[in-house]
């Protein structure tokens, strides 16, 4: 977390730190103005090129980049949750007060179920609750429920890259017939948690994963029940560092670090995400799952015909006698 912290120490100097709704200074030699740079617009923001990696937006993604790449791997996922988590109770229309342990539920009628029955908050008390396994959350609201699975990655770039990687590296199957959007999913639900490819024959977030998690959750009778006769709402959903307020958040769990107290944290009260998938989303990318994986296991079967075929090749030439 030292070079995190730097890193975050750095947005925050004068001219170059990020903030809600603002872009950062150009960066530049003491003394000397900045180049000049062709105006742009893009969504109404004044931008400079970015292929020549100048300009504001360009200094507030390196910035930002770094100081999420220097976050661990279960920091980023507590990040990830927490703004998961508090998103979707405003979605469904309640509240709880932000990043406390304990509090109503505004109404009662809309509440998370499950593992502590709060969202989780940015704390290091809840960094062990981002490797446990099992459901990210059940919402009940309005006797109605709801599962969530919460996705950090530093970007969709990153993502896309990395299931990329594996299906070039022949640990994922290669999607076929998706549109972009549901092919990240695809890798997203392919992580290095799902073993599907050693022999689990459920898809994460599928109705059958959520069944077979939602036994070990600890939910009442009817939420129970719910679940088993898949009477439920699924959801996925993507935090990246483009997310409104991960920026924000990564900085205060920076702060969180070094023990200060809650009234010197930044602020981080946005919790906006990058991407969301529904259940039927989701129920395509299982579709996927099994034809890839079917696909998968037929090249295998036939290098391994191949390989066989020419053992056998070999041992019948160095059989024959010579002449």
């Amino acid at each position: 977390m030292a070079a995190g912290q730097k890193a975050v120490i750095a947005s925050a100097v004068p001219a170059t730190r990020t903030r809600a709704g603002h872009n950062a200074a150009d960066l530049h030699p003491k003394g000397k103005p900045p180049a000049r740079q062709a105006a742009q617009k893009v969504q109404g923001i004044p931008k400079a090129d970015a292929h020549k990696g100048q300009g504001p937006v360009h200094a507030v993604v390196q910035v930002t980049r770094k100081a999420f790449s220097d976050l661990a791997a279960r920091e980023k996922g507590l990040i990830g949750e927490h703004m998961v988590d508090y998103h979707e109770l405003k979605r469904l229309g309640g509240s709880w007060p932000h990043d406390k342990p304990t509090g109503p539920w505004s109404p009662e009628a809309i509440q998370k179920i499950n593992s502590d029955k709060r969202p989780v908050n940015l704390r290091l008390a809840d960094l062990p609750r981002v490797t446990q396994p099992g459901l990210d959350a059940v919402w009940k609201h309005h006797e109605k429920y709801t599962v969530t699975e919460a996705k950090f990655s530093a970007s969709i770039g990153v993502a896309y890259g990395m299931g990329k990687k594996r299906v070039s590296s022949g640990k994922l199957g290669k999607p076929t017939g998706l549109n972009p959007s549901l092919e990240l999913l695809f890798y997203l639900l392919s992580d290095n948690a799902d073993k599907r490819i050693t022999g689990s024959p459920m898809v994460q977030m599928s109705e059958d994963w959520v069944v077979d998690r939602g036994r070990t959750e600890g939910l009442d009778a009817r939420a129970s029940a719910a679940l088993k006769a898949r009477q439920n709402d699924r959801r996925v959903l993507l935090v990246t560092f483009e997310s409104k307020g991960a920026v924000e958040h990564g900085e205060a769990l920076v702060d969180i670090h070094m023990g200060l107290s809650d009234d010197n944290v930044r602020p981080h009260t946005e919790h906006g995400i990058t991407n969301e998938w529904s259940a039927s989303d989701i129920d395509s990318v299982v579709t996927a799952r099994e034809k890839a994986f079917k696909a998968q296991n037929a090249a295998a079967d036939r290098s391994s015909t191949l390989a066989d075929e020419e053992q056998k090749s070999v041992k019948t030439k160095k059989s024959k006698p010579k002449k």
